[in-house]
């Protein structure tokens, strides 16, 4: 890509990526590179190998002086309250919930009471 950058100096671009590997080894690099801010949305985020890498990257970025701004659908959230909460503690890290369901030990259990709010989700996947 550095080739293409330097062809298109001074302009801004697109370049998809097409597997999920190579996307995610972007996403760590970008935040590893960045100097002002990450804004992130996702959709569902698990406590797995590469929600806990990612996660250790936007930290790092944090840490650094980086502004990262999280967004993430909270029906995609289950068992993350403490890792989010403490996130969210960090002075250079902004945590929110899409949609937020007002039982949090029982969320299945809300869309009994508030089906149509909550059956509004967010599948928005960004990193800027």
């Amino acid at each position: 890509m550095a080739r293409q950058e330097e062809s298109h100096a001074g302009q801004t671009g697109v370049a998809p990526l097409q597997n999920g590997a190579d996307a995610f080894a972007a996403r760590i690099l970008l935040a590893d590179a960045a100097v002002s801010s990450i804004d992130a949305q996702y959709y569902i985020w698990h406590d797995d190998l590469t929600g806990t890498l990612l996660l250790g990257a936007l930290r790092r970025a944090a840490e650094r002086g980086v502004r990262v701004r999280l967004l993430l659908d909270d029906n995609g959230t289950s068992g993350l309250d403490p890792e989010l909460a403490t996130l969210d503690a960090h002075p250079m890290i902004e945590v929110r919930l899409w949609n937020p369901f007002n039982l949090r030990r029982f969320k299945m259990l809300s869309y009994g009471f508030d089906f149509f709010r909550l059956n509004r989700r967010m599948h928005n996947k960004s990193f800027t």
